[in-house]
């Protein structure tokens, strides 16, 4: 009976334990959904409250805040939801980190099954930010998956759009230029002039990257008269500031004057504030290098009271750094102090390293002319300090980009090998079904595809081997250039590996020469379109000439023959570096030095200094 009665007691026990314990996974289940309520009510509150002015950094921060949250409590819906309406604007202002790390949670989440339109917006936000963050090898990959899994043309075309700015960020200029032509093609199909210009403007952007000028203007050019005849505002401010940048590039500051003063004028029309500003800024630029620093400072005055207006940090901080410039050369200093560190205030939370020693260089000078040698020391230091570590990210983006290249053509030459492997078993299915005088002649056959895979397989791994280690090697080896002479052995290595080729050696030697004899090189404007001029060819045949010879573009083909001319002159004569850049045809320092450094591992300095 004792015993009956342990068993009824511990029956009742385990009944009530287990009631407890769904009392206590029901609560902490209404715990939670409360929670989650609340979250969404927030999110509806803040969007309620900027009414549809959602690029404004305040309502940026407490959005991060909220979706930091959904995240960190696994509220992965939630998450999503507050994603898809979000993402395009958190690209929009340059948020492409927090894209990312929200994409590719929700996409490792086991708890969502994304539809087919909602796999094709999230992988297109997040093509996006890897575009425009240079995440080459993976946006390739979502890409070609949006490419290859959808029948949405409306979604294969912008894949193909960032496909291109992918495949240019790895110089491959060809190949990104296809795919904006397919847009294109597609985009006249459908009627989206609006899409047509916009490509237009992309392909006249990859031109004037390989100093094609004249192309790239007949390009910007067509889609400024396609804007104005479809009466599309939006896209013609788009490609008129685009030839704003153009002309000033050229220093052609005649024309782009004009142009940024009508996207100027068009932007006020249509109330664009964000392009008002930019364009007002670049026309202050464009003033302020001619030294009318009257007109500047007005122009910078409208920027910076607009982006304080919008509350937009970082084009704030680029304004006052040109705005303490200009009041620097007029001799004002406590105003130009005031807005140099507001600047760096905001400079501390960018990371951006160009324009942080930008500013501090004109901080150093600054203090300088105020005589706090003390503070201008400092900012020297500073600027020391981060020019190296953009000379040690140079080489590290020049090891990023082969190290691309190479990812990319061993895929290639895998499906090559694919397509040469299936088309030699689709021959031997051929040739076990006839005569034996037939079978000999397709063993012959078959022994020929083999080698032929057999090479195949070797310029694999060769050029694997070779790419990879490339880079790598120019770190710590110099070649040694003990004389003025410039010779076709600077390209030894590239000639040895394209010397079964022989397509158009006569023309790369003529370019070559002339290049070289002529002193060509020396011209900062030399372009493809005038050297195809002195040798009495086309644009296509020079290219071709030096692709198929060097496995290399033209920008990288002059650099080789500058670097080599600098080098000399850096040990051999008593010039500045200032001077040698000149000589062998640079504008500006940083191209220079970013050149030089491809080639040697070294900047100018470092080269000297291990050479003696």
């Amino acid at each position: 009976m004792g015993c009956f009665n342990l068993k009824i007691k511990g029956f009742y026990t385990c009944v009530f334990l287990l009631f407890l314990a769904l009392v206590i996974t029901e609560s902490v289940k209404a715990q939670v959904y409360v929670e989650q309520e609340a979250l969404k009510a927030d999110y509806n509150s803040l969007r309620d409250q900027f009414e549809g002015n959602y690029r404004d950094s305040v309502y940026i921060d407490r959005l991060l805040k909220l979706t930091d949250i959904a995240q960190e409590q696994s509220w992965d819906d939630v998450l999503l939801n507050i994603g898809l309406e979000n993402w395009a604007t958190l690209n929009t202002v340059g948020f492409y980190s927090y894209v990312i790390d929200d994409i590719e949670y929700i996409k490792a989440s086991e708890q969502i099954n994304l539809s087919e339109s909602q796999q094709n917006n999230v992988n297109l936000y997040l093509l996006e930010a890897y575009s425009t963050t240079r995440e080459t090898v993976k946006g390739i990959a979502i890409a070609n998956e949006i490419i290859d899994n959808s029948d949405d043309e409306k979604a294969i075309a912008p894949a193909r759009g960032f496909l291109s700015t992918l495949y240019s960020n790895a110089a491959r200029f060809n190949e990104s230029a296809e795919l904006l032509f397919k847009n294109l093609v597609y985009f006249e199909a459908v009627k989206d002039t609006s899409s047509q210009i916009a490509t237009l403007n992309n392909l006249a952007q990859i031109n004037e990257a390989l100093y094609n000028f004249k192309l790239a203007l007949d390009l910007f050019k067509q889609a400024e008269s396609l804007a104005i005849k479809s009466g599309d505002l939006e896209r013609e401010l788009l490609v008129l500031s685009s030839l704003g940048v153009y002309f000033k590039n050229i220093e052609d500051f005649e024309n782009a004057t004009n142009y940024y003063l009508r996207a100027i004028e068009l932007s006020e029309s249509i109330d664009d504030l964000s392009a008002y500003a930019q364009n007002n800024f670049n026309l202050g630029n464009i003033y302020y290098e001619q030294g009318q620093f009257s007109l500047a400072s007005d122009r910078y005055d409208i920027a910076y009271k607009i982006v304080q207006k919008l509350n937009y940090k970082y084009p704030l901080a680029l304004i006052g750094i040109m705005r303490g410039t200009l009041l620097m050369d007029l001799n004002a200093l406590s105003s130009a102090e005031a807005y140099l560190l507001e600047a760096e205030q905001i400079m501390s939370d960018v990371e951006d390293l160009e324009t942080t020693i930008f500013l501090d260089e004109k901080l150093s000078l600054l203090y300088e002319k105020k005589k706090d040698y003390e503070r201008a020391l400092s900012y020297s230091k500073a600027v020391v300090e981060n020019q190296q570590v953009v000379f040690e990210q140079g080489s590290l983006d020049s090891l990023n980009k082969q190290l691309i290249n190479y990812q990319l053509k061993q895929a290639e030459l895998l499906s090559e090998n694919q397509r040469i492997e299936t088309k030699r078993s689709q021959q031997n299915n051929i040739l076990f079904s006839i005569l034996i005088f037939v079978f000999g002649v397709g063993f012959v056959i078959t022994s020929f595809m083999n080698q032929q895979k057999k090479t195949l397989i070797e310029k694999l791994f060769a050029n694997a081997k070779s790419e990879f280690t490339k880079p790598l090697e120019s770190l710590d080896q110099e070649e040694n250039v003990p004389t003025d002479f410039i010779s076709l052995d600077i390209f030894k290595v590239e000639l040895s590996k394209t010397k079964q080729s022989g397509n158009r050696q006569e023309l790369f030697y003529e370019l070559f020469d002339i290049v070289v004899k002529k002193e060509l090189f020396k011209s900062p404007d030399l372009g493809l379109n005038q050297l195809a001029k002195k040798v009495k060819s086309n644009t296509a045949y020079v290219s071709e000439a030096i692709n198929t010879n060097l496995d290399m573009g033209f920008n990288a083909f002059i650099n080789r023959i500058r670097t080599k001319k600098a080098q000399y002159l850096l040990l051999n004569t008593e010039m500045i570096i200032d001077d040698v850049m000149e000589e062998c045809g640079y504008r500006n320092r940083s191209t220079f030095y970013r050149a030089f450094q491809n080639e040697t591992g070294l900047t100018p300095g470092e080269y000297v200094q291990k050479r003696t």
